[in-house]
């Protein structure tokens, strides 16, 4: 018995993390991020900082090097002047922190910045993980046709992208036609609704958090130009509607006539009529 219990007691140090952190009110916050979809919970956690009670106390930012291509990110924060720290620089050691908020910005966390957050690291992903780990969850999600997806809060684990603890999920359906970038979107200004509700309770969330399960996870890795290639001979009118829809609105076509490369740069419609061999899609 005396051993069970001492299995599952905490150490001095976890109680006194727990004690001290929990329910910490308001929350001094590192973010790290870059494009359009980090900005939309990066504008969500500065805007808490005005409230009656406010949810955050002191805010910072950490950008990747653009080599001077100025970030949503970057120009968001310096409209609002938070401060700004270039990555691999997260500011000085002696600042203090109480959670790192991550959302699409592309670099593995190692555990010696991990373990600066009394309260971890937390990832906003654009997915219902673990169904799509990796750097373009959305395209994917789009491009293999599913009708439902949604955004997990996670917590950041070392070494591997996206396969922390699920902390909360919250799902939606796709309407038919949905484009990549109307998803993205939608899925920013979810994940930054969804953000602020965990960072309310967050020790709660934590306490409530849960593995993933492996055997249902799927990669999304970036999907580049190459996945551009048509081949009308293989590919379903539907199969290339979803190309089009999950690389962009308006992308240039890689097409073999004759064996001869030809690019095709094409607009599709909201309502894609494409007939071959006698099928239409609508």
């Amino acid at each position: 018995m005396f051993k069970s219990w001492k299995k599952h007691c905490p150490t001095l140090g976890q109680l006194i993390k727990h004690f001290t952190c929990a329910n910490k009110l308001p929350l001094r916050i590192l973010f790290f991020g870059t494009d359009e979809f980090s900005a939309a919970s990066l504008k969500a956690l500065n805007e808490s900082r005005t409230w009656e009670h406010p949810l955050i106390s002191n805010l910072e930012v950490v950008v990747k090097d653009t080599k001077g291509i100025a970030t949503a990110v970057q120009k968001y924060g310096a409209k609002h002047s938070l401060a700004l720290n270039v990555w691999p620089s997260v500011g000085s050691e002696s600042e203090e922190f109480d959670v790192g908020i991550v959302v699409s910005f592309g670099h593995l966390i190692p555990s010696r910045i991990i373990k600066r957050f009394p309260l971890g690291m937390l990832n906003v992903h654009g997915s219902l993980l673990p169904r799509w780990r990796g750097a373009d969850p959305i395209a994917h999600t789009i491009l293999n046709g599913d009708q439902v997806t949604g955004v997990t809060i996670m917590q950041i684990a070392p070494h591997k992208f996206d396969v922390g603890k699920i902390v909360l999920q919250k799902s939606c359906p796709i309407h038919e036609r949905t484009t990549a970038s109307e998803l993205r979107v939608q899925l920013a200004e979810m994940g930054a609704s969804l953000l602020i509700d965990c960072l309310k309770d967050l020790n709660k969330h934590l306490e409530n958090s849960k593995e993933q399960d492996e055997s249902l996870a799927t990669k999304a890795p970036k999907i580049g130009q190459s996945a551009a290639n048509l081949n009308f001979s293989k590919q379903t009118c539907t199969e290339i509607d979803r190309l089009h829809r999950a690389l962009s609105d308006n992308v240039c076509y890689n097409y073999k006539i004759n064996n001869k490369l030809t690019v095709i740069y094409v607009c599709f419609c909201r309502r894609l009529k494409c007939k071959r061999l006698g099928m239409e899609c609508q």
